[in-house]
């Protein structure tokens, strides 16, 4: 007797199955052992059983009587016959249910020990490039605040030193506005004596003329004329005077618009540091709260910040 299954898709694991059940055609078995169609019979309630078309409680099978060669008959309530090609789909369960129950529970178990091995904060970005970017701007930061430090120093000596000349400047042309009055005032007066003694001079030669004779009157003339002359050296001088404190006091003030101009240049220019050196400062305090920050690694410098804020307040900020 031969039986023969075949399946149309197999498993991975075969092409095809086989079954072949070599009896011989006598009917005379040993006594105490089931037929070959038992076998078969228990191999399929199994793959049943497995496959969910038979109940879970396992059956046993009593052995035949002895001497005893057939079959348990289909009525028998313990021992029911159901033919082998009616569950070929339960045979194929057989071989594939449990290569698929390996497959997964092997899945199941990589995956609870690699998720039981993971380390997820060492996963998280360290932010060790930005910490040696931070490093980097704090190095190239300094020596330019120092510079900008050290041109305030300079600009600020300069500006004090040329504010102090400005207020030397407008105080000599403050003396020099004064005696360039007086000048002026001395120089009228001069003028004035020296017309009055020229007149005084005009008339007493016109009374000598009629007395040429009077040596008296002759003295007094040439001592006159002496005090024109003497008016007339005075108002030289006070008058070089005046030129003299006019161009001084020119001098000045063109001095002082110098000056002034170049503490406005000054300004200007402390004004630009300044603010530039705002802006490094402002970047050198933030690159050194960014350091602070990154310090430990930022998640937790984060963790840190959540703890003591609370986590909506991280959301907020970040």
């Amino acid at each position: 007797m031969t039986i023969e299954i075949q399946v149309d898709k197999p498993p991975d694991d075969a092409a095809s199955l086989n079954l072949h059940l070599d009896q011989p055609q006598s009917s005379q078995q040993e006594p105490g052992r089931w037929p070959v169609a038992s076998t078969d019979w228990t191999s399929h309630a199994l793959g049943s059983r497995l496959a969910g078309n038979q109940p879970s409680t396992p059956r046993s099978l009593a052995p035949a009587p002895t001497g005893s060669n057939k079959l348990p008959t289909q009525s028998s309530p313990g021992n029911s016959f159901i033919p082998i090609n009616h569950t070929m789909a339960n045979s194929s369960a057989i071989r594939v249910a449990p290569a698929k129950r390996q497959k997964a529970n092997d899945s199941q178990s990589q995956l609870s020990e690699t998720s039981g091995s993971i380390d997820w904060n060492a996963r998280l970005p360290s932010g060790n490039e930005f910490t040696e970017s931070l490093k980097a701007a704090l190095t190239s930061l300094k020596p330019q605040i120092e510079r900008l430090e050290q041109l305030l120093i300079s600009i600020n000596d300069e500006h004090r030193g040329l504010a102090a000349v400005r207020r030397s400047l407008y105080s000599s042309k403050d003396e020099l506005a004064k005696d360039l009055e007086k000048a002026q005032e001395c120089l009228i007066d001069v003028e004035e004596s020296t017309a009055t003694e020229e007149e005084i001079v005009r008339d007493l030669e016109g009374v000598y003329k009629k007395h040429p004779g009077d040596n008296k009157l002759r003295a007094f003339l040439d001592g006159r004329k002496k005090t024109v002359i003497e008016y007339q050296k005075v108002y030289i001088i006070v008058k070089s005077q005046l030129g003299k404190s006019s161009a001084e006091l020119s001098k000045t003030e063109s001095e002082i618009q110098s000056v002034n101009r170049r503490l406005d240049q000054l300004e200007a220019e402390r004004a630009e540091v300044m603010k530039e050196k705002e802006g490094a400062d402002k970047a050198m305090k933030s690159t050194m709260f960014m350091s602070q920050f990154m310090d430990g690694g930022w998640q937790a410098s984060v963790d840190s910040f959540g703890q003591a804020f609370g986590d909506e307040a991280v959301q907020t900020a970040f």
